[in-house]
């Protein structure tokens, strides 16, 4: 199972890792070629399109991985290119509702641009079923390049229109473009890796946007839920809207890891589930959590031990203010070494990912609200620290009911705790020898950055591999099971 595993992981990893990436390399551009007032204005609109992008859809192209293998080859074209035009109707529902309540029909700049701005999220929504049918197929390397080939035309739709001094409405127009050059692309891509010949049944396009509609809603409040602070703060704090958006953001490939180690392993639990075999569900799962927390856990900490520094290098001075939150939201990601919602997706629970994503938006609203109100950006970061809290408590109770097992027996805690007893330890000893170092040489910010990462990476590989030497560490002995639905196609990263 390992190197399977690891090939796909590493493939979904790279091209969602791309992704997130580009969200950091597009604000630290901006923020560098616009002034402070028209970026505000520019995130708020990009907090926009990618809100829109990621609930869009509805959720119906993860549809596609479950359904795509129970139809019959000739019927899968059919399936995908529907799926798409499902979603494209979607936005320009967006379109028109945007340009109705928002009164653009009667004119107005302002009210031009949001409108403009929904037109790029109907016309990249459809791509989404791109990346979705190719990991369906286990061409996982070519959803990575697809990936890669989007994220490309979204940088540049967004940086180049700011260089001429388009701004705000010129980078909104960038992206409709971005958008409209992909989805030929798209449909040119589905045409090729699937046979066509006859219509998909009615019933199992319903059937999809069943199934999807409960995930929509999960992803809508998870994307509402990564906003709402951002919401506070943009009325408690307005001036600091736009360095509190780059702080909250997720790290790229912190948010993608355990998505990729997921959709990696997404046939494997299905077909177990299918099976009624929970046994081997379940060590899936622990052999999942055990391999990210070795990755995403010591991340976390070093991402969070030289985060100051990284906001000063990678943005301006001018986000100092908002390092503290910075830490806090990374220090929040080593918990993050699983998908936890796809685990009860795969075993058809879809009704708890929708409480938890409900609960925790609702812990969030409040007790990121009452953050921001006393104590602004840092006050907002630790209440959407402690709801985050909340729902991962939620969420490991359903996934330990779905195994009927004790919330101790559902996660890989040992493997865990040892990565983050590592990482303390590890930021520790690093923060003393780059104070050492500076005290006595005066290091510059980015050769204490480099001192930090150098001893926090030593002491957690000596760690890491003496764990590794220890009996316990070793995890349950699953083989990779190839979806016997699916048949091998040439070229697949296997």
């Amino acid at each position: 199972m390992t190197d399977s595993f690891a090939r796909s992981t590493a493939w979904v990893a790279l091209g969602q890792s791309v992704v997130k990436l580009s969200q950091v390399v597009i604000a630290a551009a901006l923020v560098r070629i616009v002034d402070g007032a028209t970026w505000n204005e520019t995130a708020f609109l990009l907090t926009i399109y990618v809100t829109g992008v990621s609930i869009g859809t509805l959720n119906a192209h993860h549809g596609i991985a479950y359904f795509l293998p129970r139809v019959e080859l000739d019927r899968r074209r059919s399936l995908v290119t529907r799926t798409m035009t499902f979603v494209l109707g979607i936005g320009a529902i967006g379109i028109a509702a945007t340009a109705l309540t928002t009164g653009t029909l009667s004119g107005g700049s302002g009210h031009t641009r949001l409108v403009v701005v929904m037109a790029a999220v109907a016309v990249e929504l459809p791509s989404a079923c791109v990346g979705t049918t190719l990991i369906a197929l286990r061409r996982f390397a070519g959803a990575a390049i697809w990936d890669l080939v989007g994220t490309i035309g979204v940088v540049v739709g967004c940086i180049v229109p700011a260089l001429m001094g388009a701004g705000p409405d010129g980078i909104a127009w960038g992206l409709v473009a971005a958008g409209a050059l992909r989805l030929p692309i798209g449909l040119a891509i589905v045409r090729r890796v699937l046979p066509g010949g006859a219509n998909v049944d009615r019933a199992v396009v319903l059937g999809l946007v069943r199934y999807g509609l409960p995930l929509a809603l999960t992803i809508t409040v998870a994307m509402l839920n990564r906003v709402v602070d951002k919401w506070y703060i943009a009325w408690f704090d307005p001036d600091h809207f736009g360095i509190y958006a780059v702080a909250a953001q997720e790290i790229p490939v912190l948010s993608v890891l355990p998505y990729a180690g997921g959709a990696a392993l997404l046939s494997a639990l299905v077909e177990a589930f299918h099976a009624d075999d929970v046994a081997t569900a379940r060590g899936h799962w622990i052999h999942l959590t055990m391999r990210m927390s070795t990755f995403v856990v010591p991340i976390g900490f070093c991402v969070a031990m030289i985060g100051p520094d990284l906001l000063t290098i990678a943005f301006t001075p001018a986000f100092a203010p908002a390092a503290l939150s910075f830490q806090i939201f990374a220090l929040v990601t080593v918990h993050r070494v699983a998908e936890y919602g796809m685990l009860l997706r795969a075993a058809g629970r879809t009704r708890e990912v929708v409480l938890v994503a409900i609960v925790t938006l609702v812990a969030n609203a409040v007790l990121a609200g009452l953050g921001a109100a006393a104590g602004g950006m840092t006050g907002a970061s630790l209440g959407t620290a402690a709801a985050t809290a909340i729902g991962w408590f939620v969420a490991m109770r359903y996934i330990a009911a779905t195994f009927d097992a004790r919330i101790r027996d559902s996660f890989a805690w040992l493997a865990w705790g040892v990565q983050v007893g590592l990482g303390l330890v590890a930021m520790a000893i690093a923060e003393i020898a780059a104070d050492l170092g500076d005290t006595r040489v005066g290091l510059g910010t980015a050769a204490r950055v480099i001192v930090e990462i150098t001893v926090f990476v030593a002491i957690v590989a000596i760690g890491t591999r003496r764990w590794r030497a220890h009996p316990r560490s070793v995890g349950p002995a699953i083989r990779y099971v190839a979806d016997p639905h699916m048949p091998a196609i040439a070229g697949d990263a296997r």
